[in-house]
């Protein structure tokens, strides 16, 4: 007990005590190293892994690089052994526009999905929030006229955590939009309590193996839906608490070709191709909306498709056509250095979709230097191990330990799914935020230290979801298990099961098991756990 309180007392005073002047440069650091940790990774290096990594779906819209979106990528277990390997399903088709042989994405299958993470380099991305007015257009391609909700867009959708305003609880913001049978619906949400107002275009509309040309706009007040220049309008009437017909979801990643979750979404997503999206921070005319649906329709048009959208100032206009896709290797990443006693061997590799150099924990025992990774929250992480985890770092059977991390969401998009901290995955510890949206530590095989609810959370005055930097701790020695936030222990239990351990490498801001999309898993799993947010400063004991 007594070498618990040692660790994770003293990690967590060096870094509240912001006042602390002697030798700030080390101060926090020199402790760890004196607690003899089997693995510490600051996580200080400032060189990013290859641009090239990202499979990048090119942004020639007003918002430039940040409006590029990413295909998603992600990394699996190689055929033999357990050495990550860089994967996608990404697949261009023949595309909507007459007259041009630009080409499209095919959406419907695993992975067909494009992502705008919502942050960049530990910065949040204002080219992702839809504030109205908006308007959101592109075509889609309609194999089959689906049975039941199908997915297509959300930039929202999700029971987040939302602000001070709504008194933090749970609800719905932003955007959604897909298919019911035979007709497209867009819906926008204004938080909790309110529910979110669904605009349909006409029953009957969409037959098979046709494109349409889609456009929805919302100037706050009217939203009104295009199908082929059709237009169907709505009012929103329904007020929330602040007054607000919609507000924007200001913590979920916008997400083309899939639900509002990544990898799948409270619905399946739409089978099918889209090409040519765009969105623009005004609201399109009825004009715009017919010159752009000629212009795509006519082989012969005098201004091509393309000058006609830039013509209107676009935000983000990805036009889909990239070429296939190879991800990079492990050799090819740059290194996360280990500074305890196992050495090279724990040395961790930062994947494509982090961002090494961001800004880290700004309190005086960190130093004037005080850096951290950023994590996009889709595919993104620091693998330990390389397909080779040292045995220290796969506790078995009543193994004591300790786990220690700081971390900084924008806030994370907590809520709609799990995410973690720190994990070697399935039978083996993790800390992360669970779908409260809160802290949790599981040393392996239960039990989980978690709160109950969110009431629970923010009795405890633990609510760090909150764009600050805090500090999460996870102690167990075999029977009993800790859970310390920012030096404070929030959960305690006993009769802790003995752990299975698994072969698996270890991920920093992730989990071994969950490093792409699972469209068949529990709703809050589909998708990578990668965290969306910063951390900073991990380590690992192999004491309490």
């Amino acid at each position: 007990m007594r070498k618990r309180v040692s660790v994770c007392g003293a990690l967590a005073a060096l870094t509240l005590f912001a006042g602390v002047e002697v030798q700030a440069q080390s101060t926090y650091s020199n402790t760890v190293m004196s607690l003899d940790p089997a693995a510490y990774w600051p996580l200080s290096e400032t060189v990013a892994p290859s641009a090239a990594g990202m499979y990048t779906a090119t942004n020639i819209g007003s918002a430039q690089a940040a409006g590029s979106g990413y295909y998603e990528t992600w990394w699996t277990n190689g055929a033999s052994g357990y050495a990550l390997t860089n994967v996608n399903n990404i697949t261009h088709v023949a595309g909507a526009i007459q007259g041009d042989s630009d080409t499209a994405m095919q959406i419907g299958g695993t992975g067909q999905y494009l992502v705008w993470p919502r942050s960049t380099n530990g910065a949040a991305n204002s080219a992702v929030t839809l504030q109205a007015p908006f308007s959101i257009e592109m075509w889609v391609f309609v194999p089959t006229v689906p049975t039941g909700l199908k997915s297509l867009f959300a930039e929202g959708g999700n029971n987040i955590q939302t602000g001070p305003v709504f008194g933090n609880a749970l609800g719905q913001e932003g955007v959604e939009i897909g298919m019911n049978t035979s007709h497209f619906y867009f819906k926008t949400y204004d938080g909790p309590v309110v529910a979110g107002t669904s605009e349909a275009t006409t029953a009957g509309q969409v037959t098979a193996n046709a494109w349409y040309h889609l456009v929805f706009t919302c100037d706050g007040t009217t939203k009104i839906a295009y199908v082929n220049t059709v237009a169907v309008s709505q009012t929103l009437t329904a007020r929330n608490s602040a007054g607000q017909l919609y507000t924007p979801d200001l913590v979920s990643p916008m997400i083309l070709g899939n639900g509002d979750e990544l990898g799948s979404g409270s619905s399946a997503p739409l089978s099918g191709s889209v090409d040519e999206f765009a969105i623009y921070t005004n609201v399109l005319s009825a004009a715009q909306v017919a010159a752009h649906y000629a212009a795509g329709t006519n082989a012969a048009t005098a201004t091509s498709y393309l000058q006609t959208v830039l013509n209107d100032n676009p935000e983000i206009y990805t036009r889909l056509d990239e070429a296939a896709f190879t991800g990079p290797g492990l050799a090819s990443l740059p290194v996360a250095t280990n500074y305890g006693s196992l050495g090279v061997s724990a040395n961790g590799l930062y994947q494509p979709g982090t961002a090494p150099g961001s800004p880290g924990p700004a309190y005086t025992g960190f130093g004037s230097s005080s850096y951290a990774v950023s994590i996009n929250g889709f595919n993104g992480g620091v693998d330990v191990g390389g397909g080779a985890l040292p045995s220290s770092l796969n506790p078995t059977g009543n193994q004591p330990m300790t786990i220690t991390t700081w971390f900084r969401g924008n806030p994370a998009d907590a809520g709609p799914r799990f995410q973690d901290l720190v994990s070697h995955g399935t039978n083996s510890y993790r800390l992360g935020l669970d779908l409260t949206p809160g802290n949790f530590f599981n040393p392996g095989a239960g039990p989980q230290l978690a709160f109950s609810n969110a009431n629970d959370m923010y009795a405890s005055g633990m609510n760090l979801n909150d764009g600050q930097w805090h500090m999460a701790a996870g102690v167990s020695d075999g029977t009993n298990e800790f859970s310390y936030l920012d030096g404070v222990l929030v959960k305690s239990g006993a009769s802790v099961a003995a752990i299975p351990g698994n072969p698996r490498d270890l991920i920093l801001g992730g989990d071994p098991y969950f490093l792409g999309p699972l469209p068949t898993a529990p709703t809050g799993d589909r998708g990578s756990l990668s965290y969306d947010g910063s951390i900073a400063q991990v380590a690992y004991f192999t004491n309490a």
